[in-house]
């Protein structure tokens, strides 16, 4: 998942279905490495008013709604998701899923090796 392709998830929930889905179909050793971008580390109004805009909406702070155009086609609207280190260990959190170790950008970029938790987490149903 380079290229900041962890963005793909979309949002919370989503990420965390997705990672569930992942851990179900992968190998015991599987893993993922994925970029991601902090959109926290910035200091432009435009980016920090966006974030506050999404936060009274309920959505995560760096959760991106666009859609592509060229000329007359128009796409649908993806929801593409930006995410601190932080908010990913949170999203992976009961996945089956655990960062690993997070290799440093360029301080905006960051990429984590996200592999299989060593101790199996419950999902609902087995924890009844």
């Amino acid at each position: 998942m380079m290229g900041n392709n962890f963005g793909l998830f979309g949002g919370f929930q989503k990420a965390r279905r997705l990672l569930r889905k992942l851990h179900r179909i992968t190998a015991a050793s599987g893993q993922i490495i994925a970029e991601a971008v902090d959109p926290y580390r910035t200091k432009a109004k435009l980016h920090l008013d966006y974030q506050r805009w999404n936060r009274r909406r309920g959505r995560m702070s760096g959760q991106l709604r666009f859609r592509i155009r060229h000329e007359n086609i128009v796409g649908p609207w993806l929801d593409y998701l930006l995410v601190s280190q932080k908010e990913m260990g949170e999203i992976l959190a009961g996945t089956g899923w655990e960062i690993r170790k997070i290799l440093e950008e360029d301080g905006i970029r960051y990429t984590a090796v996200i592999t299989k938790s060593r101790t199996p987490s419950k999902t609902p149903a087995q924890k009844a």
